[in-house]
């Protein structure tokens, strides 16, 4: 289980439209009460088409670095113009000390950028987790 802060403090600082179409991958809803998002795994991302999301969450606390780029790619694809993808990594300090798991920064950020997204902001989530919005930039 991840430790979270709760989702009334997140709420503000990640700036969810909540009337929007929200998608969670392989992991749990960061803003449970108070988002309702579709749940997804990587296997399922390829089977959609057209449909696309205002917001994506997509966790990378798995140790493999080849599911973590595909799962970047996938993301990148179906997110909508304008729309923002959460990279939810542990901290490079909690893997060290074996208190999570899973793909750091410098291998999610430098996918998410050669896709066309934009890094904007990062944010803590946990003791051993932080989100990294991306945006993906409105064509004119």
């Amino acid at each position: 289980m991840f430790q979270l802060k709760p989702p009334e403090e997140l709420m503000p600082r990640m700036n969810v439209d909540l009337e929007k179409k929200i998608l969670l991958v392989d992991g749990p809803n960061l803003l449970a009460g108070h988002a309702k998002a579709e749940l997804r795994s990587l296997m399922e991302l390829r089977q959609i088409g057209n449909k696309s999301y205002d917001t994506i969450f997509a966790w990378f606390t798995k140790p493999d670095k080849l599911h973590a780029e595909s799962l970047v790619v996938e993301t990148s694809r179906i997110l909508s113009e304008g729309g923002n993808l959460w990279l939810i990594v542990p901290k490079k300090n909690s893997i060290e000390h074996h208190k999570a798991t899973g793909i750091t920064d410098d291998v999610v950020v430098p996918r998410a950028t050669t896709n066309g997204l934009v890094q904007k902001k990062t944010l803590g989530v946990g003791p051993h987790l932080f989100a990294i919005r991306m945006m993906k930039p409105a064509i004119e």
